[in-house]
């Protein structure tokens, strides 16, 4: 008895609520405000450099840094600014490299962040954010480059697939 006592509540509480929300959505109607929502949209961006200039052409010890940068071109122009960190494994070896990057671009910026393992010439990051155009960015970004000390032309092609939010519309 106490059970079905509180599930009819807990149900009653549930109609209650319900009848509210859409008695809120009713008010709004009523005094001539609208309901938004927001929408999701998705971006494919590409961009590359030929001019990445580091700090240090030595490879990072465990708990160095480096800066980079670079000018972008692509399907927006732009800078590219990094922060890289040699990360330390238990065994004391640096292994992976921790990268902040920045990228300015004309109509906004994106910022995104990984842990790269030394050598690979293929790593995916995190997009955490952006400005302008990007502002509240999220998603993640492929850098596939050609390193110069593997023996590569130095190329560096950064494919950004980017979620946004849709501006506001009236329903």
């Amino acid at each position: 008895r106490h059970a079905l006592g509180t599930s009819l509540a807990v149900v009653g509480l549930a109609a209650t609520a319900g009848m509210a929300t859409q008695g809120v959505a009713q008010d709004l109607r009523r005094t001539g405000e609208t309901e938004r929502s927001a929408a999701l949209l998705r971006r494919r961006l590409v961009l590359r450099t030929e001019d990445l200039f580091t700090t240090s052409d030595e490879p990072l010890a465990a708990g160095e840094r480096m800066t980079s940068a670079a000018t972008l071109t692509g399907d927006v122009d732009g800078l590219l600014t990094s922060e890289i960190t040699a990360v330390v494994d238990p065994n004391g070896e640096a292994r992976f490299l921790s990268e902040q990057q920045v990228f300015a671009l004309v109509n906004g910026t994106l910022v995104g962040t990984g842990l790269r393992r030394i050598g690979d010439d293929v790593v995916v990051m995190a997009i955490i954010g952006g400005t302008g155009a990007y502002r509240g960015a999220r998603g993640e970004y492929t850098i596939e480059g050609s390193h110069v000390s593997n023996g590569g032309d130095g190329v560096v092609t950064y494919r950004f697939d980017i979620m946004l939010d849709a501006p506001l519309t009236e329903r």
